[in-house]
């Protein structure tokens, strides 16, 4: 995993290739300068999967093109440890959880995963996607 340096957003990491990624993580995006969106296109991102709520959402500054899949169904939890988070969303959200790994895998490009903060569900989604396409569960585990 390499840092990408992001104007607008932060938390930016990609998996695989520094120059051309299989799969890019952040934070939110909805402030993504021009700059920003050049820095994604130019490793190849041309797909946004927003694991965020509706309500979560601000105004969009970029053109990439997004596919929504909301990991909660609800308002994200506000209290609670990282792990009673992660075991609820393993234990009541797995169908969603599979279906935001299933929009990687079926995306013949690059995409972005992102949700707020770029750790939790970003992190749990992007875990889950590099375990299924065959990363060593000791990588995947040493990067969180």
């Amino acid at each position: 995993m390499h840092v990408i340096t992001l104007e607008g957003s932060y938390n930016a990491r990609g998996i695989g290739s520094g120059r051309r990624p299989w799969l890019v993580r952040s934070a939110g995006l909805d402030a993504l300068t021009a700059g920003g969106e050049r820095t994604l296109r130019d490793v190849g991102v041309d797909l946004v999967i927003d694991l965020r709520e509706g309500a979560e959402h601000a105004g969009r500054s970029h053109a990439i093109p997004v596919r929504s899949v909301p990991l909660y169904g609800e308002t994200p939890p506000a209290s609670g440890s990282l792990e009673t988070v992660y075991a609820g969303l393993v234990r009541e959200r797995g169908a969603r959880l599979a279906a935001a790994v299933i929009a990687i895998a079926e995306h013949p490009g690059t995409a972005v995963v992102h949700c707020t903060a770029g750790k939790d569900r970003t992190g749990l989604v992007v875990a889950i996607a590099r375990l299924a396409a065959g990363d060593a569960r000791a990588d995947v585990v040493a990067d969180y």
